[in-house]
């Protein structure tokens, strides 16, 4: 957490910064900013304290079992993400750096729909954060990553870790980002770093692989949702402007 918020105010830095320098849409580059300093230190660090007195029990030990049916090996990351430092080095940059890459890409391509999905999808999430509770197996399990110990059942965990794993956020906010940039070289690089954030999610111990394939659908849920209300909105502008040309052709000419 710590380091995810230390890049979290770089990504407030640098849209603050894109807000001193632009010649227009200022405003929207200072929002931005300044509703990302509120997540962080309005949103995020309340919502773990809530989500820890409401559920000091969690389903991680179930949430590995699936993996397990899946035949999907998040533990095999994860001692090879503790054994090899270019490797930590790559992944958890890559992890702790979406805040950052969030910035960067409202600046090149000032998406609304992007950010409307991005607020729609924290949202969301909250709920299955309650309904489905996990911490990840780094914060968990004794042994962690080599010689690991999965409890059966559920778990008590200490009061102010996050339950934050299903769906995987940082799965989710990625994929939103690369499906909503329009430039052709912007999209590639963000579904690049899409599918890297998927792996280092489980290499750091910080999900599990259930949680960025639940990311996927819930991911696409999200985006629909952030276009539809466009839609609607685009649909009742024009109707607006059609109701208004109607009444200015209709009326008496002087």
């Amino acid at each position: 957490m710590p380091l995810f918020l230390f890049y979290g105010l770089v990504a407030v830095a640098i849209l603050w910064t894109a807000s001193a320098v632009r010649k227009d849409d200022r405003y929207d580059d200072f929002c931005v900013g300044a509703g990302l300093l509120f997540f962080f230190l309005g949103v995020l660090i309340p919502m773990t304290v809530v989500e820890s007195w409401l559920r000091p029990l969690t389903w991680d030990g179930r949430l590995q079992h699936v993996d397990q049916a899946l035949g999907l090996n998040g533990f095999g990351l994860g001692r090879l993400y503790a054994s090899s430092p270019w490797f930590h080095l790559l992944i958890r940059s890559v992890y702790e750096t979406l805040p950052v890459a969030f910035a960067l890409g409202w600046i090149v391509d000032r998406s609304k729909t992007m950010l409307r999905a991005v607020v729609i999808g924290g949202i969301l999430a909250f709920p299955l954060y309650i309904l489905v509770p996990a911490c990840g197996p780094a914060h968990v399990f004794a042994g962690y990553p080599v010689h690991t110990i999965v409890p059966s059942g559920l778990i008590a965990v200490d009061l102010g870790v996050p339950r934050n794993c299903f769906p995987s956020l940082h799965c989710t906010w990625a994929l939103l980002l690369a499906l909503n940039a329009k430039p052709r070289g912007l999209k590639l690089v963000l579904t690049i770093y899409a599918v890297l954030v998927a792996i280092s999610t489980v290499a750091c111990g910080e999900h599990y692989f259930a949680d960025v394939i639940a990311a996927v659908p819930f991911t696409f849920g999200v985006q629909s949702i952030a276009v539809r209300k466009e839609q609607i909105r685009a649909w009742l502008q024009n109707s607006r402007l059609s109701m208004a040309s109607q009444r200015f052709s209709s009326s008496p000419a002087d």
